[in-house]
């Protein structure tokens, strides 16, 4: 399995035609490193696919003889909603993406040798200091301008800070909680002051949502003001799930970049997304639908990009329901299900069948490779049913995203083998936050957000966070999730994430079905687009050579 997978990257990397090279990069000095050790690579099946550009925060390069389009057509098929990473309805794969091109963030993630290691870069911040992981002093870059003309100052870095803790539930939140408080020391140097010591907390600085807000801007206009920031582009226009218009900011810190302006629409129709490209009425185009890739993958005119995202996909049990919190149940429902038919149905050979039976993003450091995967066992799995207290009831999955979704109906047709009756609730992705948040659904289908960076075990395994949407709240992994987070030596944290891994698979509150490749098609000639396994795509430099 994992030979073909690995097989099935590179024939991505070395048949399809990359937008761009995928090349080591390095753009000056970074500072001290997050951890001592750094994240790296975790144990896997092998390196994923990824294209970067030479300098994580640097301009791609473009030939200087070349003519470039004024104009970038985009399309995706995920919602966007809400442009407000403040609010709890505020993120999604698409929305995601507008944010790293309007907003600039202290620090940079720099994938480099083609996905296989991670450096901490510096971008609005020019370098930092820290001697205890407890007290980061920041050095900011005094040539910065947000959208409306005001200089990026240290003032902006603790009402960016404020905000975020004035924002439970959002991903805003979740990025500054881990600091107690702001010291300006003067307009361009500040110091942040952590809850306890944190070697991840450069990593999750460097996160989207760790974006510099400008509080002018929101005090005149409490929707638009959330659009200002420091980026590369400027939001013109947006129609909710519709379209955002960008133009270039033509006083971007960077210089401005080579496109002038876009136009990303939201195309909920996968054969609408395909017949578009075909037309060559887009430059580029996100979620084109499995079943058409072998239109454009083995055609010149268009290039494939992709990387393996590393957040695991699966079912998430709300383990304070008195249906799906029954251990019996959901390890019936463990036995019961083919991964393999429900990442073929799903993303078809767009996606990484799980491995073992870990909780963990597929590139993550510290992997706990002696968990077992449990194989699909009907007989078995009626039998723990049995034990449950499970008699008949309708049990709803909740998702969105049509990927999802088609997974949801797979497991719903699995469940009903041994007598278990699925209800598939389809929403959009703001609606899904929304009614997610709650806390009030009993199964859900969903990436479990473990990224490369090791902070986010926080997020996802303890109570009290947005991501745990599982409602896990086990003592003993709290205790040792804490203990870990502030730990430096790697030996001892290897073995508390080991442990980690262990009580939640016992435990059992999320079941990972596969991993997703995510992929962007583009026509000829397309290039600058930083397709990152974090997730967490990058297209300010995104270009189209004529």
């Amino acid at each position: 399995m994992t030979r073909r997978l690995l097989a099935l990257s590179l024939c991505l990397i070395l048949g399809l035609g990359l937008l761009i090279a995928c090349t080591p990069a390095g753009n000056g000095p970074a500072g001290p490193a997050a951890t001592p050790d750094g994240p790296g690579p975790g144990p896997g099946p092998g390196t994923p696919i990824t294209a970067v550009p030479p300098g994580g925060a640097a301009e791609a390069p473009v030939d200087p003889g070349a003519t470039v389009a004024d104009h970038i057509d985009l399309i995706v098929g995920n919602t966007i909603g809400v442009i407000n990473f403040t609010s709890p309805a505020g993120s999604g794969p698409s929305v995601n993406m507008v944010y790293r091109v309007i907003f600039d963030t202290l620090v940079y993630q720099e994938i480099s040798d083609c996905g296989t290691e991670m450096n901490t870069v510096p971008m609005l911040a020019t370098h930092w200091e820290t001697d205890d992981y407890i007290n980061f002093v920041f050095h900011l870059r005094d040539d910065v301008y947000f959208h409306n003309g005001d200089k990026f100052t240290a003032h902006d870095v603790a009402y960016t800070i404020a905000r975020g803790h004035d924002s439970p539930g959002s991903q805003a939140f979740n990025t500054w909680v881990h600091v107690d408080d702001t010291e300006i020391i003067d307009d361009y140097t500040i110091r942040l002051i952590l809850r306890s010591v944190n070697p991840d907390f450069l990593d999750t600085a460097a996160m989207m949502f760790g974006g510099m807000l400008n509080a002018r801007a929101i005090a005149e206009d409490p929707e638009r003001g959330f659009w200002v920031g420091t980026g590369a582009f400027i939001i013109t226009d947006f129609q909710p799930n519709d379209f955002v218009e960008f133009e270039r900011n033509d006083n971007f810190w960077l210089g401005p970049v080579p496109t002038q302006g876009m136009t990303w629409r939201v195309i909920p129709e996968a054969s609408a997304r395909t017949i578009m490209l075909q037309n060559r009425d887009v430059d580029i185009a996100f979620d084109i639908s499995d079943a058409d890739m072998p239109i454009f993958q083995h055609d010149s005119s268009y290039s494939v990009v992709g990387t393996v995202i590393n957040f695991p996909h699966g079912i998430h049990f709300n383990m304070h329901h008195p249906i799906t919190g029954c251990w019996y149940f959901r390890q019936a429902v463990a036995r019961a299900i083919d991964r393999e038919e429900i990442r073929i149905m799903a993303q078809g050979d767009w996606g990484v069948d799980a491995f073992d039976g870990a909780q963990w993003g597929f590139t993550m450091a510290f992997r706990n490779t002696d968990i077992p995967l449990i194989p699909q066992d009907l007989d078995a799995a009626r039998e723990y049913l049995a034990n449950s207290v499970y008699n008949g009831e309708d049990v709803e999955i909740v998702t969105a995203n049509p990927h999802f979704v088609r997974a949801a109906e797979v497991i719903q047709d699995q469940l009903s083998r041994i007598g278990i009756s699925i209800v598939v609730n389809q929403m959009d992705t703001p609606g899904f936050s929304a009614y997610t948040l709650e806390g009030d659904t009993e199964m859900i289908f969903w990436p479990s957000l473990l990224n490369r960076n090791l902070a986010s075990v926080r997020l996802n395994l303890t109570p009290g966070h947005a991501n745990n949407r599982a409602r896990l709240d086990n003592p003993e992994v709290t205790e040792l999730v804490e203990l870990a987070a502030t730990t430096i030596d790697p030996v001892v944290r290897e073995g508390l994430y080991h442990r980690i891994q262990e009580l939640v698979f016992a435990d059992l509150p999320f079941i990972n079905a596969f991993y997703r490749m995510e992929t962007a098609v583009a026509l000829d000639g397309v290039a600058g687009v930083m397709m990152l396994p974090t997730a967490q795509h990058d297209l300010r430099f995104i270009h189209r050579v004529l």
